[in-house]
C-alpha cells in the first residue's frame, strides 16, 4: 500500500514489484488481489507493462484508514497508538494541529 500512496500516478504489479525488492511479482499480484477483494485499491486504466497489457492499481483509502482496519477499529488500541505518537511528537505545530482537531471534535460532538 505504501508504493501506491507514494506514487503520483497508477501502478502495475510489476512496477510495485520492482520497488519491493523482497517482493516477487507474483508475491504483489497475490497481494494486490486481497486487497482489491478488501475494496482498498481499484483497477484504475488498462496499460502497458513492458509489451504487455497490465491493470494499474490506485489506493481507495487513506494511511489512516488504512491502520485503523489493521488495528481493528479496537478503541483501546487507537488510543494507544495517538497517545505513542504525541508522546514521540515534538512539533508544537504537529501538536497544535492535533489539539485544534480534537477541540473541533468535541466541539460538534456537543
Amino acid at each position: 500500500m505504501d508504493v501506491l500512496w507514494n506514487s503520483s500516478s497508477n501502478l502495475s504489479a510489476s512496477q510495485i514489484a520492482d520497488q519491493c525488492e523482497d517482493m516477487s511479482v507474483y508475491s504483489v499480484q497475490q497481494v494486490l488481489q486481497r486487497l482489491l477483494k478488501l475494496g482498498f485499491i481499484v483497477v484504475d486504466d488498462i496499460g502497458y507493462s513492458k509489451k504487455v497489457l497490465t491493470r494499474l492499481y490506485v489506493p481507495t483509502v487513506s494511511q489512516g484508514e488504512y491502520i485503523c482496519f489493521l488495528l481493528g477499529n479496537d478503541k483501546n488500541k487507537i488510543l494507544d497508538l495517538m497517545s505513542y505518537i504525541v508522546s514521540k511528537e515534538t512539533d508544537v505545530d504537529i501538536l497544535n494541529k492535533f489539539d485544534s482537531l480534537i477541540h473541533n471534535k468535541i466541539h460538534e460532538l456537543n
